[in-house]
Order: structure tokens, then sequence, then C-alpha cells
């Protein structure tokens, strides 16, 4: 009798299982546009670059926060709203984090603006309490899920967030693996 419930359980939890990944959502159903930019290491000012243009090496003018900014804009323009911009990590490093502790990136960054960011490793380089000093100033949220803090007291940031566009909820969460 006792094998017989055991697979009744099993039988019961798989069906459970089956029947929850194949029931109808019950969020708004829609698109969206994710616009993500990430490893800037502080570049906030354009630079020139060499690049490949049709197999051939070109020197061009690439990056900086009034180029991206100028892009989103453009995407978003063409779209029917549901744009959301994700700061994706390592937007410090360099001479002016360094010195401003990421507010120059920042205050260029808030300016696009920006829906969600995650800590990429460089926004650690100055330590736990510049980290949190980035998080508290961020004009966005900053999520990551798995931040073990237990070593340093630090700012932590959130471990997910959603942002609504147009009606439509988009979840975020995130997983370092540094």
């Amino acid at each position: 009798m006792r094998r017989c419930t055991v697979r009744v359980g099993k039988l019961f939890f798989v069906l459970m299982a089956i029947m929850a990944f194949s029931m109808p959502s019950w969020g708004k159903d829609g698109t969206a546009t994710i616009v993500g930019f990430n490893d800037m290491h502080g570049k906030i000012f354009s630079y020139e670059a060499t690049v490949k243009v049709d197999g051939e090496k070109v020197k061009e003018d690439v990056g900086g926060i009034a180029r991206m900014a100028s892009v989103i804009r453009e995407i978003k323009s063409q779209s029917l709203g549901n744009v959301v911009v994700a700061q994706m990590g390592d937007t410090v490093e360099g001479p002016l984090f360094f010195f401003f502790h990421g507010k120059a990136e920042l205050a260029g960054i808030d300016a696009i603006p920006v829906d969600v960011g995650i800590p990429g490793n460089h926004e650690f380089d100055l330590g736990a309490d510049v980290f949190g000093q980035f998080v508290r100033t961020a004009s966005f949220p900053l999520i990551c899920a798995n931040l073990d803090t237990s070593i340093e007291d630090c700012e932590l940031p959130a471990t997910w967030t959603t942002t609504l566009k147009n009606g439509l909820k988009v979840g975020f969460f995130r997983f370092a693996l540094y």
C-alpha cells in the first residue's frame, strides 16, 4: 500500500508541475525591447579606436555617454514605448573613477535614463564604502541576488526589480559569477 501511495504522490507532483508550466500566464502579453550597455570602464567621452569596417582597419570615433544616449533615444522613438535600458556592469574604472568614485559616470548615465543596473567586478575596485556610495547615488536600482557581504559591511543592491512600461511589467534578477 505504501508503494502505491508514493507512486501516486510522485505522479501527482509530476502532473502538477506539468500543469503549472503549461498554464497561460496571468501577466499581460506584450513585447519589450531591452537595450543594454556594459564595459564602459569609465570612458564617458568618445575616443578614437581602430575598428574593422568591411574587413579593413580604420580609425573611428567611438563610445561615450552622449553617443549612447543618442542611440537609445533613437531606439525609443522607433518603438511602442516598451524600451527598458539596462546598465550591465563595469561602468566604472580608470582615472575618473579613482578621482570621483563613480559620480562622473553616474551623472551621465542618469541623464540617459537607465531602468536597471547590475554591478560588474570593477564596481568593487575601491572597496565596499565606494560601492555602497555608488548604489545609494544611482537613480536606478542596482540588482544582484548573491553578493556575499559577510566580510565587509556593504550597501547591498536589491536582489531583483521590476519596471513597468506602458502597462507591461518586466522583471530582472542577476547572479554574480565572479
